[in-house]
């Protein structure tokens, strides 16, 4: 039987729906200054409270809505690199600029600060560094992963590209914790690059499949 487009799409959404990492892949990236509007959005539901127990908890209840919410969304945005350093064989320090508007001052309705880590780190050769001028378009791609402040987001990262720190102001002093993404790509001056972990996650990755098969096996 011949399959039609609309076959295949049922297929797709099936597939999708039992494979998270498929439906990832399907999803459209949201527009970093979208994302960054959702954040402030979620962060004004939290206010500080008339005592520290009623604070504490509306700082628990937001890092709970903050993973719900955001963890797996696609984001994308675009800057210009400002310098390219080789640090060892394989991987370039790219400096760039800023890639949003300036930050809203903090009030209740946008409550967080949200700062990016610099710079990035990037898997390339280092004639590929060379030819990367200061002004060329660098566009990044990535699924965001959400990890509290603790050791959880010391470790996180050496599995992806450290993206964002987020701090409420009415709630807490210290940041809440921070954005990666695992599976961000960078596009400069037109082509793709990977960042300098990406090796290392697959390799975990293969490791806890193998891991799943092992009881079956027995």
């Amino acid at each position: 039987m011949k399959r039609t487009p609309k076959v295949w799409l049922v297929v797709f959404l099936i597939a999708a729906i039992a494979t998270p990492s498929l439906l990832a892949f399907a999803q459209s990236p949201t527009a970093l200054s979208n994302w960054l509007l959702q954040l402030q959005s979620l962060g004004a539901k939290y206010r500080k409270g008339d005592t520290n127990v009623q604070t504490d908890a509306a700082y628990e209840e937001f890092i709970k809505a903050l993973a719900k919410e955001h963890e797996g969304k696609k984001i994308q945005f675009t800057t210009e690199v400002t310098e390219v350093r080789w640090e060892k064989e394989g991987i370039a320090t790219i400096s760039t600029g800023a890639e949003r508007g300036k930050d809203p001052l903090r009030t209740p309705t946008t409550p967080l600060s949200i700062s990016r880590h610099l710079p990035f780190q990037v898997r390339m050769t280092q004639a590929q560094a060379l030819a990367i001028k200061p002004g060329t378009q660098l566009r990044f791609t990535g699924t965001v992963n959400f990890h509290p402040t603790g050791t959880q987001a010391i470790a996180a990262a050496k599995t992806g590209v450290r993206l964002y720190s987020i701090r409420h102001e009415y709630l807490s002093f210290q940041t809440c914790g921070t954005f990666t993404s695992s599976d961000g790509v960078f596009q400069i001056g037109g082509r793709q690059y990977d960042h300098p972990w990406v090796k290392e996650i697959e390799d975990s990755r293969k490791e806890k499949q193998e891991e799943k098969q092992e009881p079956a096996n027995k």
